[in-house]
């Protein structure tokens, strides 16, 4: 069921995005944001946009993806329930310089940029979280680029699957997923073809690290797995 208003506030109460920050500054972002529902395939904005302000996902998938002018895609990053996005041209006046699509029917809260300056500028807890989140996803994206660079296709396939396991638990065995989006996204996310990325799944699947069935992925033993993702770097 949609959020009301006051589920609204609640949401941004409990994200860790605005950890700390007085009920006033939650008042006034939940009085300026709106609920925006978006099926499969909505563009949320669109690359040479200017930033309108910050899209958090309650429920669904979204990708963040630029194109080439030949039209190739390349996707960035996939994000999901509790994540933002938008947040990173909220301080500087340039466009975006990619496009971000929800991959499953999604449930977002949009907060407006002008909210969100006024309350940095009179919420330290605010710019602190805002940074914090940046440096984050900084860093995420610096290891991206190190897994492209020094690991083949079969060490950043493991190194995702691996990232799929962090919030589950256990830190070693078996555990079962599903792969949040279609393998032809997954392949763009890891930079490989739909094909090289099949023949990277019957890799692991020979060498029994994981099994296969659609997009449900049986990882066989997690250790095992991250030891491959090591050696792979």
């Amino acid at each position: 069921m949609p959020p009301s208003d006051i589920a609204v506030r609640d949401f941004l109460h409990n994200l860790a995005l605005f950890n700390g920050l007085p009920n006033g500054a939650i008042d006034r972002l939940a009085a300026a944001s709106s609920v925006v529902r978006a099926p499969t395939g909505t563009t949320l904005f669109s690359r040479g946009d200017a930033c309108a302000g910050v899209h958090v996902i309650v429920y669904g998938l979204v990708k963040l993806a630029v194109t080439s002018r030949a039209g190739s895609e390349k996707v960035i990053d996939i994000l999901g329930p509790g994540q933002s996005l938008g947040e990173s041209f909220i301080f500087f006046e340039r466009p975006h310089i990619g496009f971000a699509e929800t991959i499953a029917d999604s449930l977002l809260v949009f907060i407006g940029k002008s909210a969100i300056l006024r309350e940095v500028e009179v919420t330290s807890a605010l710019a602190r979280s805002m940074l914090s989140r940046l440096a984050e996803r900084v860093q995420r994206y610096a290891a991206d680029l190190e897994a492209d660079a020094l690991a083949g296709g079969a060490g950043r396939l493991a190194t995702f699957l691996l990232t799929q396991t962090e919030e589950r638990d256990p830190a070693d065995g078996a555990l079962e997923l599903q792969l949040p989006v279609c393998k032809t996204v997954l392949a763009s996310r890891l930079s490989v073809t739909r094909e090289h990325l099949s023949r990277l799944l019957r890799q692991l699947t020979e060498k029994h690290l994981i099994e296969v069935r659609g997009r449900q992925v049986r990882i066989n033993d997690i250790a095992r797995l991250r030891e491959f993702a090591h050696q792979m770097r």
